[in-house]
């Protein structure tokens, strides 16, 4: 999901998930993202800090008392304003490169996944 209030950002972000296989769903502000989440869950959330009404990280910690799990990536041209965050969160200064979101949005929702597989195998994993 990518939730932000700037038309051409939203547009941006959703060819570039788009161009690699991702499915998007996109919000233009964080009520709207909490209602089309419930309806349709979501993998991951791309959102914008700084919103009127609920701020990205607002919108992630709501979305995370349902959805714990859901890796988030918050972008901002405001990254000291953005309190720290835990290991399923990241913060983004803007500018970002579009690309560098789908690399990052990858990378997290690989690292969820090996996190459910290694729960559904026991929780024990071999090391070499």
């Amino acid at each position: 999901m990518i939730v932000d209030n700037a038309d051409e950002i939203v547009h941006l972000f959703q060819r570039s998930f788009e161009a690699q296989r991702f499915r998007v769903t996109a919000a233009r502000n964080g009520e709207t993202a909490l209602s089309a989440i419930e309806s349709n869950p979501v993998d991951g959330v791309v959102s914008d800090f700084r919103m009127p009404g609920m701020d990205g990280n607002e919108l992630v910690t709501r979305i995370r008392e349902r959805h714990p799990h859901i890796p988030a990536i918050i972008v901002t041209a405001y990254a000291n304003a953005v309190p720290a965050t835990d290991d399923n969160t990241e913060v983004l200064s803007k500018p970002v490169s579009p690309l560098m979101l789908v690399y990052r949005m990858t990378e997290m929702l690989i690292a969820v996944d090996d996190v459910r597989n290694s729960k559904d195998q026991g929780g024990t994993s071999e090391q070499s």
